[in-house]
């Protein structure tokens, strides 16, 4: 009976093994599969036959991981590039809609390979810092909802402020304290402050659609706030990963600190301007009905 065939070793396995074990015509074989002669005289005659003098380095197809990696940052760079071309745009032009539509598409893509890439964190390097990493996942998609549905119901706000929109802050309330307990066993700064992203978030929402809207430009503020925050989560990706990727030198305890806390400052400071110059000044309305008030373009 022939012998069992078996695949053929890579030039430098088979070159240790035929130099080793002096192996002479019994690995003929291979040399044949591959187009060689019948009968190898010599160990050396196989090894020049068979492997090229200046082997070129095999190519590796890239890993699931490596995959879904690659895409999230790209998806990134396009978010950030996205996002200041909305921002900087005139307000209502068409520049800023296709931008801001392009933006939202592009953070939406962006969350898709965020999900297997937090299970891994949470797996393989530290459960708590996976489970926080969902919770971005959770505050983010908030923010993106606010943005996208306070445009599109504006002059809606019983629809905009419906059975979704007060699961969506109960989600954020429950997540929001489950942080901010980890927060405090953990005794991480990041995890406490981020934990009240959901829990003011949260109860905020639930206010809003109790009490009615405020004014007739209420779905501006709300898409304001959304863009902000989806902001905030785009610039902290940058500025704790790409930023140290491209300035290795950066990277450190202080830069961390500075990517996770300082665009939430940032965006705090720009609401307040944006409500200064877009907004009503005049104190909220007494509390009406959800159709109470028509929106203004």
């Amino acid at each position: 009976m022939p012998a069992a065939w078996t695949p053929r070793p890579a030039c430098s396995s088979l070159r240790t093994h035929l130099v080793t074990s002096g192996t002479r015509a019994g690995d003929g074989r291979h040399l044949r599969r591959a187009g060689g002669a019948r009968n190898v005289a010599t160990a050396a005659n196989v090894i020049a036959a068979y492997c090229p003098r200046n082997p070129t380095k095999e190519p590796t197809m890239p890993s699931a991981y490596q995959l879904t990696l690659f895409s999230h940052l790209a998806l990134g760079v396009a978010a950030l590039g996205t996002y200041w071309v909305a921002a900087l745009a005139k307000k209502g032009s068409a520049p800023h809609k296709l931008a801001g539509k392009a933006y939202l598409l592009t953070m939406l893509g962006l969350l898709v390979p965020a999900v297997p890439l937090s299970l891994r964190t949470a797996l393989y390097y530290s459960a708590p810092f996976g489970a926080f990493l969902f919770y971005l996942l959770l505050i983010t998609l908030t923010t993106l909802w606010q943005g996208w549905f306070a445009s599109k119901f504006k002059r809606d706000y019983a629809r905009y402020t419906g059975i979704a929109f007060r699961r969506i802050a109960w989600a954020n309330i429950a997540a929001g304290a489950a942080v901010l307990v980890l927060g405090l066993q953990q005794r991480n700064l990041i995890f406490a402050a981020f934990s009240l992203v959901g829990l003011l978030g949260g109860r905020g929402m639930l206010r809003k659609a109790a009490r009615g809207p405020a004014h007739p430009r209420w779905w501006l503020g709300e898409h304001f706030g959304g863009m902000l925050g989806a902001g905030v989560a785009t610039h902290i990706a940058f500025l704790s990963i790409g930023l140290p990727r491209l300035f290795p030198g950066l990277a450190g305890p202080v830069l961390q600190n500075i990517a996770w806390l300082g665009p939430l400052v940032l965006a705090a400071i720009a609401r307040h301007l944006l409500a200064r110059k877009y907004l009503p000044a005049s104190p909220p309305s007494p509390r009406a009905g959800p159709s109470a008030l028509a929106a203004s373009d």
